[in-house]
């Protein structure tokens, strides 16, 4: 599928309000609809001219070098955003993307002009910022307080492949489509030479990160995507020497509760409550990644994936910290963040209901290996 097939097909799917699923025409879709489609269309123009542009002004991005990256991929509500911004804070060690960069400077030469304009503004007092920080509560206050966000926070990369149209985030707006059926088993449904026109493009948004960050291959390119736990087979193939760590946690607890957060994604764009169907679906989803990543995981990453228990994560952080510092074989250990540090304290206020012993043992029929972690 080209992006212009794509971009139509979003367009198209975006104002088909139908009575039986959850695009049932109301006002909050309505207004999503008029308001997020000319912002990301205008968007969507201006970062393509800077991404084509980069092939002129900077062509030596394509040369960049990604040593030994490091992916953290689990399932949703696991403690990959935990980890993750525990490790990012450990900027001698480790770069990764934050989310003005995906949203605002996907391309090198975007990147460089919002590092000129943020320095100047500091020395101005900052201004800017403060304005920025106003208006980012105001749109993204709510989503906050289930997972930790902001613009100057490390955030996961697989948001930049939005102006590819190439990602299942686009997915929460169309919750009853199958425009995205083949992203959801990316290994196993994507057609091969999509698969790797995919790839390549996130292989080139990583380079453009680290040939404006990480030129010398000082640190080690961390990401975080609970989205990649369909995609570990394409990873090894464009990132042959990546180490993955993951983190397992009940699916008691992961299964509700990623249903719960979709649940509040979905009411950005609609008032229309979450239906059995849609739930029903979502609770697939996860068991079939839950299967394909230990499946590929083990079979692709035999030696350079580490896998770490959740409890002891959160219990004993230093501990894991250390785990991963041997793995990673660094000469230094990483360090747990003080307590004062408030964004990685951030608690999610998520709730959902665990899954009852039936649902559970259930689950553990189709996942056994979990069944044994767990006893």
């Amino acid at each position: 599928m080209s992006q212009f097939y794509i971009y139509v097909r979003l367009i198209t799917e975006l104002f088909s309000f139908r009575r039986k699923n959850m695009r049932f025409p109301n006002i909050r879709r309505f207004l999503a609809a008029i308001i997020i489609l000319p912002v990301f269309s205008i968007l969507f123009l201006i970062h393509h001219f800077f991404l084509i542009l980069d092939y002129i002004i900077f062509p030596s991005f394509l040369k960049q070098k990604i040593i030994q990256p490091c992916f953290i991929v689990a399932a949703p509500r696991s403690g990959t955003t935990f980890l993750f911004h525990t490790m990012a804070e450990e900027k001698e060690l480790f770069t990764s993307t934050k989310l003005w960069e995906l949203i605002l400077a996907p391309a090198i030469t975007q990147k460089y002009l919002i590092l000129s304009l943020m320095r100047l503004d500091g020395k101005l007092g900052s201004p800017l910022k403060v304005l920025i920080n106003k208006v980012e509560s105001l749109l993204i206050g709510k989503f906050k307080t289930i997972h930790l966000l902001g613009l100057n926070f490390p955030e996961e990369d697989e948001v930049g492949m939005i102006w590819n149209l190439n990602t299942l985030y686009l997915s929460f707006f169309y919750p009853d489509s199958d425009l995205f059926h083949s992203y959801y088993f990316f290994d196993e449904t994507m057609p091969e030479p999509r698969k790797k026109t995919i790839m390549k493009s996130y292989l080139r948004m990583v380079q453009r990160h680290n040939y404006v960050f990480n030129r010398c291959n000082q640190k080690r390119y961390l990401s975080k995507n609970p989205m990649m736990m369909n995609k570990v087979a394409s990873l090894k193939q464009f990132f042959p020497d990546a180490n993955l760590l993951t983190i397992i946690r009940t699916p008691a607890n992961t299964i509700p509760s990623t249903i719960a957060l979709n649940s509040v994604i979905y009411q950005f764009f609609t008032n229309v409550q979450l239906n059995e169907r849609v739930e029903k679906q979502l609770f697939e989803l996860i068991i079939k990644w839950y299967k394909m990543f230990h499946i590929n995981s083990s079979k692709h990453f035999p030696t350079n994936q580490l896998v770490l228990d959740f409890s002891e994560l959160i219990s004993q952080p230093q501990r894991q910290l250390n785990k991963i510092s041997v793995f990673l074989k660094f000469q230094r250990e990483i360090n747990a963040l003080p307590a004062e540090r408030k964004q990685t304290n951030h608690i999610s206020k998520n709730y959902y209901v665990p899954l009852s012993e039936k649902q559970i043992e259930d689950v553990f029929h189709h996942l056994p290996y979990l069944k044994n972690h767990f006893g």
